[in-house]
This record gives structure tokens, C-alpha cells and sequence, in this order.
């Protein structure tokens, strides 16, 4: 049939569609899963993270994202100079 639209919730591979969830960011998608310019996050978190290589490639997984968050915690109200 000519100019058949599949339903909303069906992919044309037949999948229904989902939300996916990332394990991993590009550079700029890990910036803003932090709220930090892809600047900031060059200069205060990318040498502290692993990443991975896809072809040449760098994709940051949430886990290390998670995991540098979790290290670089201070109390609020801190005056912001780590100890």
C-alpha cells in the first residue's frame, strides 16, 4: 500500500521503539550530561576519565562520568576550594 504509515510505537524494522538509555557520550554529549562546556570538560574532567575507542572515536561511559562525580563531591555550601 502507497504511503503507508507505520503506527507511532512500531520502527520499520518491526521493533517497537523505546527510549534508549546511553552507556556512553561522545565528547560533547558528556559535557552536557554534565552541564559543562565541552571546554570544561577538555580542561577539569576528560584526563581523569577512561573512555573508550570506536574506530578513532571516544566515547565516555556513564559509569566513569558517575564515578568522577562521586570523587569530586564537596559539601554545599563549601566555598568551592577542595581540600
Amino acid at each position: 500500500m502507497a504511503g503507508r504509515v507505520s503506527p507511532p510505537t512500531e520502527a520499520r524494522d518491526g521493533y517497537a521503539r523505546r527510549s534508549v538509555v546511553p552507556l556512553a557520550y561522545t565528547r560533547s554529549g558528556a559535557a552536557a550530561s554534565l552541564g559543562v562546556s565541552v571546554d570544561t570538560f577538555d580542561k577539569y574532567v576528560r584526563s581523569y576519565i577512561r573512555c573508550v575507542y570506536v574506530g578513532s572515536l571516544r566515547i565516555y561511559p556513564v559509569s566513569e562520568l558517575r564515578r568522577w562525580l562521586e570523587q569530586n563531591l564537596v559539601k554545599s555550601g563549601a566555598d568551592g576550594v577542595r581540600s
